[in-house]
């Protein structure tokens, strides 16, 4: 008699072995050895997973119009965040429908339930984590692309990896690289001038190092950091029309529900902030239509990163538009969750 086996168990049957990610020393802490990605998480929770080459799962989401003629929207998470929230921003997908638009989100490395990529460079990120993806989805002709934040970066990966492919591009809160913030002569800020350690210091057992696994762990898993991180935005929800920080608050949960690791590594400024692999400045948008959007009082992501790219891509884009607010790094919370900001990229 022929032993059935069930579809999940089937599933982890056949992937690939998973890298390897290191602890820190601290194994009976937060800082032991991430353990294997299990793929039934993920397709439990509505979402996709695709497996790199090297192994690394890499979880996806599709949300949004199933129309055949239908346009694809690559959309990337920032810091602390992951693919899962756009497909839950109820408010943004009504708008995808409406606009035909198809919606995939994949989640960074070391987000959700992507697998930690500690040695990773920002440029090949198209290559290692998107084709795998848009394989596994069919997807072969032209798209379009947005970033916020942390995802920005990865945006402007995308527009380079595929310059022939990528129709627009919406970069929500840029933010550019430091070598190109010296040649410019800006002055460095924030997380510029802290984590400059590359990321063999994560997996040592320096004190530092084993603090800040414990300091990230405990605010993540015991003080509610996620409720507090959106504490400023839930006045925002109803002129959103939808429970957005509540969305927002489940998905940073989610964003470290594999381990802490991620948000670790993805913290390094020379990961983050340094040595992307390429610069914006030679990339091929002659054919984009680009849209950039920021805030004149962001401390986070300042707003003469975007100005630099408005007036960039406004030389050399097919087109671009400029669009500023009077706010911080939060500036386009309404706009952005209501999909007014999907409607003003076509409009491009």
């Amino acid at each position: 008699m022929a032993t059935q086996v069930a579809p999940e168990q089937e599933a982890m049957a056949g992937l690939k072995a998973q890298p390897k990610v290191p602890g820190n020393g601290c194994c009976m802490c937060c800082g032991g050895a991430p353990p294997d990605i299990d793929v039934r998480k993920i397709t439990a929770l509505g979402g996709k997973y695709a497996q790199a080459d090297d192994g690394r799962i890499i979880e996806y989401y599709t949300y949004g119009s199933e129309d055949s003629d239908a346009q694809t929207l690559l959309q990337i998470n920032g810091s602390c965040g992951s693919a899962r929230l756009f497909s839950r921003m109820t408010g943004m997908v009504k708008v995808m429908k409406d606009l035909k638009i198809r919606g995939i989100s994949i989640s960074l490395p070391g987000h959700g339930f992507s697998s930690n990529h500690p040695s990773r460079q920002i440029r090949n990120w198209p290559r290692e984590d998107v084709r795998p993806v848009f394989e596994k989805e069919q997807i072969h002709s032209t798209f379009m692309v947005e970033g916020m934040s942390f995802g920005s970066s990865h945006a402007m990966a995308v527009m380079h990896e595929f310059p022939d492919r990528v129709t627009r591009a919406h970069l929500l809160v840029p933010y550019l690289p430091v070598e190109l913030r010296r040649q410019e002569g800006w002055k460095l800020y924030g997380q510029d001038d802290s984590f400059r350690c590359q990321y063999p210091w994560v997996s040592s057992c320096w004190p530092r190092a084993c603090c800040l696994f414990c300091c990230c762990s405990m605010c993540f898993d015991f003080c509610g950091a996620a409720n507090m991180a959106v504490s400023d935005v839930k006045k925002h929800d109803k002129d959103v029309g939808y429970t957005l920080s509540t969305i927002q608050a489940e998905d940073i949960r989610h964003a470290h529900a594999a381990s802490i690791h991620g948000f670790i590594y993805n913290a390094l400024v020379p990961m983050t902030s340094m040595n992307w692999g390429f610069s914006p400045k030679d990339t091929d948008v002659s054919k984009m239509r680009v849209l950039v959007s920021y805030g004149q009082e962001d401390k986070q992501s300042p707003p003469e990163h975007g100005k630099f790219l408005g007036e960039m891509y406004m030389q050399k884009a097919a087109k671009c538009v400029v669009n500023i607010s009077n706010g911080g790094h939060g500036a386009h919370h309404i706009p952005f969750g209501r999909g007014e900001l999907l409607r003003l990229m076509l409009s491009v």
